[in-house]
C-alpha cells in the first residue's frame, strides 16, 4: 500500500515538471504574458516594508501568489470570452484567489474586489469595457495598478512617495496599453471593436510625448527627494528614450517598450537592496 502511495506521488511529482505540462499551464493562463506585472506588486511591497520587517518574506510570497491568481484568471477569461472556448479554466485561479482573501487585510481585499470587478466586466460579453473607447483604456490601468497597490497595501498606510509611484507607473502603463491598442489598432477594427486609438487618430502620438512629458517631473523629486536614484535616473532615461521614438508606433516599438520597463523595474529592486544593505 505505502509502495502504492509513493508511486501515486511520484506520478504526480513528474506530471507537475513535465515540460509539455508547464507548456499547456503557461499557454492556458498565458503566465509569459502577465509575469512581467508581477513587478507591480514587488515594487508596491517594497515600497512600504523596512530593512527589519523584509527578514520575514511570508506577507511578499502571499501578495505575488495572490497576484499570480488574479493575473492567470483575468488572462484566461478574457481567451475565454475572445476565443470562444469550451473550457471554463478561469474557474480555477478565480476560486483559489477567493480563498486567499481572509489571509489579505481589508484594503487588499477591497482591491483585490475592484480588480476583479473590473477585469470581469473588460472581458465578458454583452459588457466588454475592453471594446469602449476610454473606458477599456483607464480600466486596464486601474486594473493593474490594483496589482501594485496590493502589494504596497500589506501596510496600511499611504505616503507621498507611494502617491508619486503610483501616478507614474499609472502613465507608464497607460502609454504602454494605448501602444498595444495602436497596434492592434487594424484588427480590431476588423472584429468591430472601436478602442481609444480609433478616436484619438493624429493625435495619439502628441498624447503619448505628453503622457512621457509628464513623468519627468515624478522622477525628478525621487532623484532629489529620496534614495532611489538609480531608479529615477532609468526613468528619466525611459522617458526621454520613448518621448522620442512614439513617432513611430509598430510591434518592434511594443516589445521594445515592454522589456525596457522590466530593465527599469530592475533598477528599481537594485536601488532598494542598496539602501538594504546601507550602501
Amino acid at each position: 500500500m505505502l509502495i502504492l502511495l509513493s508511486s501515486n506521488r511520484l506520478g504526480i511529482i513528474k506530471k507537475v515538471f513535465n515540460m509539455d505540462f508547464l507548456r499547456e499551464i503557461n499557454v492556458l493562463y498565458r503566465i509569459t504574458d502577465w509575469l512581467p506585472f508581477l513587478g507591480f506588486a514587488l515594487i508596491g511591497f517594497f515600497l512600504k516594508v523596512s530593512r527589519l520587517e523584509i527578514t520575514n518574506l511570508d506577507p511578499l510570497l502571499l501578495v505575488l501568489f495572490f497576484s499570480s491568481l488574479l493575473l492567470s484568471y483575468t488572462y484566461s477569461l478574457n481567451d475565454y470570452f475572445d476565443e470562444n472556448k469550451k473550457q471554463k479554466y478561469f474557474l480555477l485561479p478565480l476560486i483559489s484567489s477567493l480563498i486567499l482573501l481572509p489571509f489579505l487585510n481589508f484594503n487588499q481585499i477591497l482591491l483585490a474586489v475592484i480588480f476583479l470587478f473590473l477585469f470581469t466586466l473588460y472581458s465578458l460579453r454583452g459588457v466588454s469595457l475592453s471594446k469602449i473607447p476610454i473606458v477599456g483604456t483607464l480600466t486596464n490601468t486601474v486594473g493593474f495598478m490594483s496589482i501594485f497597490m496590493i502589494g504596497y497595501m500589506a501596510k496600511e498606510k499611504v505616503t507621498l512617495l507611494g502617491i508619486i509611484f503610483f501616478l507614474l507607473l499609472s502613465v507608464y502603463q497607460t502609454v504602454s496599453q494605448l501602444i498595444h491598442e495602436k497596434v492592434h489598432l487594424k484588427s480590431d477594427i476588423e472584429s468591430g471593436r472601436r478602442t481609444s486609438v480609433f478616436y484619438l487618430r493624429g493625435k495619439l502620438v502628441l498624447l503619448l510625448k505628453a503622457m512621457l512629458l509628464f513623468t519627468f517631473p515624478l522622477s525628478l523629486f525621487l532623484l532629489l527627494k529620496t534614495r532611489f536614484n538609480l531608479f529615477a535616473i532609468a526613468c528619466i532615461l525611459f522617458s526621454l528614450i520613448f518621448f522620442i521614438k512614439v513617432s513611430q508606433i509598430d510591434k518592434n516599438l511594443r516589445k521594445s517598450y515592454k522589456l525596457a520597463s522590466i530593465v527599469v523595474g530592475l533598477f528599481f529592486l537594485l536601488d532598494y537592496f542598496l539602501i538594504y544593505l546601507e550602501l
